[in-house]
């Protein structure tokens, strides 16, 4: 199976911040989709204005989380280690495409950063 994006509204530049984030995930063992690339050797194709990118699918299942349905103990631990690995591994990551937006501002960058090394250091 395959999963095809396409952006109305995705500058170029940061589909290359996305494709050289999943790289790098993908290259310190972090599970994360295949990016596919084009018969060229792009890694995005234009279409009339848009951007398309194209990833392998991977398998999983949803789990529903609401006051009613809330994770047991150890979903809870496992993403909490995820995480705070996730967030070791992108604390290396440096891009050659500069985001001008993010979702994070410095003060909640670092606040996350904390919380998610004394997740996965137990401090």
């Amino acid at each position: 199976k395959k999963i095809l994006r396409i952006s109305k509204r995705l500058p170029v530049k940061d589909v290359t911040f996305e494709y050289e984030a999943i790289q790098y995930l993908q290259s310190n063992d972090l599970p994360v989709p295949k990016w596919l690339t084009t018969k060229a050797g792009g890694f995005y194709a234009q279409l009339d204005g848009r951007v398309a990118v194209l990833f392998d699918y991977i398998n999983g299942h949803h789990i529903t989380l609401d006051k009613n349905h809330l994770p047991s103990d150890a979903q809870a631990l496992n993403a909490g280690w995820v995480l705070a690995r996730i967030s070791n591994v992108a604390s290396g990551f440096r891009s050659s495409a500069l985001r001008k937006r993010t979702i994070y501002n410095r003060k909640s960058f670092f606040a996350h950063c904390f919380i998610a090394r004394s997740l996965s250091t137990g401090k």
